[in-house]
């Protein structure tokens, strides 16, 4: 009987002790969850800094000049002295007579085509050797017409080839075409900038354009992440401690990463970053545009 007491009390505190230690457990496993979900909360803070709204856009690599060379009707022909798709020093020869005298090169250029009589035969008006001009070179970029109030012409571009380390050259935009070309996406137009060859290029190279369309200095800005849609229009969420409030914000321009906030919130204030599973208003605004650094509206 005393045995069987012994074995009755043995079992009732290790039940006891079950029981504690369960709830020890799961307190101490629901604090663990609440200190990790607390650790990936990310926040950002306002603060005051220059933001350049900048419009991108890629194209390809041409010339700004096309020229048909006319030889001498008065000689004969006796040889081309560069093949299609050669390039040609200014002053040196295109093509050769069979008097020794030669026709040169008026600029740095590549031969595209040629219409020419067989060796020794007499040269006509109708002959001719085309070429392009690989000195002076321009960029053209289809750009969409939600953009072009942005763009003007003389804008400074900085043009970078990807083909070359991303090698930069320093152009302008020259030309906005008036008439632009409807698809289902909207309708674009072509945008061209201006630039000259340092010899690297060539023609036919894809680059991309940078222009600095806006820009805001010492200004209050937030991650563009931080910023939320609701029905009564944008706002952030703002933490104060343990405490959260969402509070309505008016945005300016944005460079992409950081955007403007011109009120709403005060330099210092703390902001939630939503997590990567809840799209920020960047995200879900929509609209297919060139400006990828686009004003937030």
């Amino acid at each position: 009987m005393k045995h069987a007491k012994q074995i009755l009390i043995i079992a009732i505190l290790l039940s006891v002790i079950g029981v504690m230690a369960y709830a020890y457990l799961r307190s101490n496993t629901a604090a663990q969850a609440k200190a990790f979900e607390n650790s990936q909360v990310m926040t950002a803070n306002a603060v005051k800094k220059n933001i350049v709204q900048t419009f991108t856009s890629s194209g390809e690599i041409k010339t700004r000049r096309t020229q048909s060379l006319k030889p001498n009707t008065d000689y004969k022909f006796k040889a081309l002295c560069a093949s299609v798709g050669q390039t040609v020093s200014e002053g040196y020869p295109v093509v050769e007579y069979t008097n020794g005298k030669t026709l040169n090169a008026p600029f740095d250029l590549v031969i595209t085509g040629t219409a020419l009589p067989a060796k020794g035969e007499a040269l006509t008006a109708e002959h001719a050797v085309e070429v392009s001009d690989v000195h002076n070179l321009q960029v053209q970029m289809s750009v969409f017409e939600n953009d072009l109030a942005s763009l003007h012409e003389d804008q400074p571009v900085s043009i970078t080839v990807a083909a070359l380390g991303n090698k930069a050259f320093a152009g302008k935009l020259s030309s906005i075409n008036q008439i632009g070309k409807y698809d289902t996406s909207g309708s674009k137009f072509t945008v061209s900038a201006d630039f000259e060859n340092d010899g690297s290029l060539k023609l036919g190279m894809s680059a991309s354009c940078s222009i600095n369309v806006r820009s805001a200095d010492n200004v209050l800005s937030v991650p563009v992440a931080a910023i939320q849609s609701g029905e009564d229009g944008k706002y952030v969420t703002v933490k104060a401690g343990d405490a959260e409030e969402q509070r309505k914000v008016e945005t300016g321009i944005s460079d992409g990463q950081d955007v403007e906030i011109t009120s709403g919130l005060n330099e210092g204030d703390t902001v939630i970053l939503p997590s990567a599973g809840e799209p920020s208003d960047a995200e879900t605004s929509g609209g297919e545009m060139n400006m990828t650094e686009q004003e937030v509206l």
